[in-house]
């Protein structure tokens, strides 16, 4: 489904064949995430979790959830990460309660500020307690919103990646280069959260229960255990004759897939087909050899499904998973051994100076005051300055 940026127009909620809940973490996660609720995915439960109490006001679809009222006062995070981590992990009960029952966790969080970047690895814990299948998906800020905040978004990106089952990082900056700078601000966040919207459709038409190829629970384990090291999700449409081919070119320019070099190094595959009436095993099986063509050692896990209103038209939404190489992973597994120092010689000693030399008395000639010799001497401290200090002290000449 093609969500142009501020229509959404709702797709009709069919029952998915797992237990799914979505749950979108602070302002930008809850916005989000109260549109698919708005639109209708079929999942078992949209929630938006917050400590903004202003913010979950907005929210009209989903099922609000504040956190950490006592520590914020029903106010935000202020961009700290360790607090927003607090509000969440002072809940645990509340949310183990939320998400009882969950197969699958969708996580969407926006990353650099205070409660998505902290809370969101602290919720993949208590979701994967539960025994559920946890996918986030981390929006990361523009390059205009700072260093500070780039920073943050990029070392919570990393925590979330330590506990979730697959993270999908989207990046705001790419759809800025995507939709041109010359879109103003509200076009540039409305088309990001379109594409977030076309992504998590994509995850959901994965698990529908009533497509022609369905992908259940174990599959998506299968594919994405052991593969955290980089997801990307990407979604593309195409029309015609030749939609197949053109289906994959399109997929291959989007900005997340870096001209098809993602595929190239992916290590599996979740692929969502959708057509109209008019889709056959032909178009589905063209589609697949084209992306197994880019990516021949790759697992791939495919579902299909029709929709009505994608007559003569093809839709895909690719989700990629990549574990480590298998230098990175000999570079961790092994230990840290000390470099030797270089083994310095001593120099040999030259012959005859193996003992410690003596200072030799100097012959030095006792030479007369002169027409000084009965002028009085030039006293200071109790000594002598006529007599040279050497002497005075009785130090050796080097």
């Amino acid at each position: 489904m093609n969500f142009a940026p501020g229509q959404h127009p709702r797709e009709q909620a069919t029952q998915l064949a797992v237990n799914l809940q979505v749950i979108g973490l602070g302002g930008a996660g809850g916005n989000v995430v109260d549109k698919l609720a708005a639109v209708g995915l079929g999942a078992s439960g949209f929630m938006a979790v917050d400590t903004d109490a202003q913010a979950l006001q907005r929210i009209v679809m989903a099922r609000k959830v504040t956190v950490g009222a006592k520590r914020t006062r029903g106010l935000g995070c202020g961009g700290d990460p360790d607090l927003g981590r607090q509000c969440v992990e002072s809940a645990r009960r509340a949310m183990y309660k939320q998400l009882e029952g969950a197969e699958v966790v969708l996580m969407v969080a926006g990353m650099g500020g205070g409660l998505g970047t902290g809370a969101a690895p602290a919720l993949a814990r208590i979701a994967s307690a539960e025994g559920a299948l946890v996918l986030g998906l981390a929006l990361m800020p523009f390059e205009c919103e700072g260093r500070r905040r780039i920073e943050q978004a990029r070392a919570g990106l990393a925590q979330l990646r330590e506990v979730a089952d697959a993270v999908i990082c989207l990046s705001n900056q790419h759809v800025l280069e995507l939709h041109g700078e010359d879109k103003s601000a509200q076009e540039t966040f409305e088309a990001a959260n379109a594409l977030v919207l076309e992504g998590v459709f994509g995850i959901g038409r994965l698990l529908r229960a009533d497509g022609l190829l369905t992908a259940g629970l174990a599959d998506l384990r299968a594919v994405l255990s052991g593969r955290n090291e980089g997801s990307v999700l990407a979604t593309a449409e195409a029309e015609g004759r030749k939609r197949h081919r053109e289906l994959l070119d399109k997929l291959c320019a989007h900005p997340f897939m870096e001209n098809g070099k993602v595929l190239k190094n992916t290590d599996a595959l979740l692929v969502s087909l959708v057509g109209g009436l008019d889709m056959s095993m032909t178009d589905v099986n063209r589609v697949t050899q084209h992306i197994s063509a880019h990516c021949p050692g790759a697992e791939l896990v495919l579902s299909a499904a029709v929709e009505p209103s994608f007559k003569d038209k093809l839709g895909i939404t690719v989700i990629t998973a990549r574990g480590k190489t298998e230098s990175e992973v000999k570079t961790l597994d092994e230990p840290v051994v000390a470099v030797p120092k270089p083994e310095v010689k001593a120099k040999p000693k030259a012959r005859g100076c193996s003992r410690k030399a003596k200072q030799q008395e100097l012959q030095l000639q006792t030479v007369s005051k002169g027409r000084f010799e009965k002028s009085e001497p030039t006293l200071y401290g109790g000594e002598d300055l006529d007599v040279p200090t050497f002497i005075r002290h009785n130090l050796p000449l080097k």
